[in-house]
């Protein structure tokens, strides 16, 4: 059995081992954590293994004006949505399997509050710290070999300069045109023999074609909406049309 506190408390850890940059101000700053926890139980000893694959921080979105049609922005840095794509980075360079196994989502509440929630911001305050704000970057950790930390600030990554902007450079590892070139490329190196029939259609040419194409995610991804997050907001279909 493992309990919510467990989970926590493993969260909490993984994310004060990563690097100070990206981080809140400790007593004036505060962040959601989100965080996506892999769990292999041992049919024979019954050993339950417990590992945080992607986890993510953040509270701002950029604002529809400011979203790109190119998908080279992150558009939403919510603490949810990160972990959520960091969790599609990893899928991108593990196993890959064929399907879903979907099941109805069980809450748990866990006693234990991550230190830089608001509330906790709120008792560490200190005066002259200035006001209590949320966070301005967003942080994303993931189980990759190459580039596991993505730090950004306004939809791009965090420090970049000018000259840099709208370019590979400035880009997100999260951004929807890094995650689709990343799936291509899992794509075009699969035997078509093993790729399911929705991925064998010669009319795919956008990332909105192949997302609506995959109907296993799409079943998927409605009844955890359904279940979990009826208020997720809906992407602008225009966004989508990139290649």
């Amino acid at each position: 059995m493992v309990t919510a506190d467990e989970i926590a408390q493993l969260c909490y850890e993984r994310f004060n081992e990563l690097p100070r940059r990206g981080k809140p101000e400790p007593g004036r700053e505060w962040t959601p954590l989100a965080a996506v926890v892999k769990i292999t139980r041992c049919a024979k000893s019954g050993r339950v293994e417990k590992e945080v694959v992607s986890l993510g921080s953040g509270t701002k979105c950029i604002g529809q004006t400011a979203m790109s049609p190119k998908g080279d922005v992150l558009n939403d840095s919510h603490a949810e949505v990160i972990a959520r794509r960091g969790c599609i980075r990893c899928s991108h360079v593990s196993d890959l399997p064929a399907g879903f196994s979907v099941s109805a989502p069980i809450f748990l509440q866990s006693k234990l509050e991550f230190p830089f929630s608001q509330a906790q911001t709120e008792l560490q305050h200190k005066a002259g710290q200035g006001c209590i704000t949320p966070c301005g970057a967003a942080v994303s950790w993931c189980k990759v070999p190459d580039q596991p930390l993505d730090v950004t600030a306004s939809g791009i990554k965090q420090g970049v300069t000018k000259k840099a902007l709208g370019t590979a450079k400035s880009r997100s590892a999260l951004c929807k045109l890094e995650l689709f070139h990343s799936f291509l490329s899992v794509v075009s190196s699969t035997d078509a023999s093993v790729l399911p029939d929705s991925l064998r259609r010669t009319d795919l040419h956008t990332y909105l074609d192949y997302k609506e194409a995959s109907e296993a995610y799409q079943q998927a991804w409605q009844l955890l909406r359904n279940q979990a997050f009826p208020l997720w907001p809906r992407s602008n279909r225009d966004l989508l049309l990139f290649k």
